[in-house]
């Protein structure tokens, strides 16, 4: 069902959830659908109040609550608020679940870097075996470094 807000503006230019629409203060009348990237409980006045959550995304209009948000596709990224659409990849080295909100996550929630042995393409969900032929042992620190120092 989709979720609606509306206020009303007063003849001193403020806002107020008027219960009826005889009240005579009443100038002008605004609302709608809640817009993609954001919620709209119940009594919602302003549309741009509850934005999806980091990791998460909205693609459609008219969402009541936050768990209608979608959660980030595994191998993509959803970093900030309000988003209508994952905004990036995961990079090579890492892996991202779903929900990740970086493309280099290390809670192994949402992801994690590459293990020993593995190796991780660009916007990958899951580490693979090394191919015959091949290895990886880069450490953890070494990486982490990396993504403290060098990437920014």
């Amino acid at each position: 069902m989709k979720q609606y807000y509306i206020s009303y503006l007063q003849d001193n230019g403020t806002f107020n959830n008027a219960t009826s629409l005889y009240n005579t203060s009443i100038t002008y009348e605004y609302g709608g659908v809640c817009p993609k990237g954001y919620f709209c409980p119940q009594k919602s006045h302003n549309p741009y109040t509850n934005p999806c959550p980091n990791g998460t995304y909205s693609d459609q209009v008219g969402l009541a609550s936050a768990s209608e948000c979608i959660d980030c596709p595994p191998g993509e990224v959803c970093n900030g608020v309000a988003l209508t659409s994952p905004n990036g990849k995961c990079r090579a080295g890492w892996y991202c679940k779903k929900r990740a909100s970086t493309p280099m996550p290390l809670d192994d929630v949402t992801g994690n870097i590459c293990p020993i042995g593995k190796y991780c393409p660009n916007g990958t969900d899951t580490y693979k075996d090394c191919v015959a032929g091949t290895y990886r042992y880069i450490k953890l620190v070494l990486t982490i470094f990396n993504q403290l120092f060098v990437s920014h």
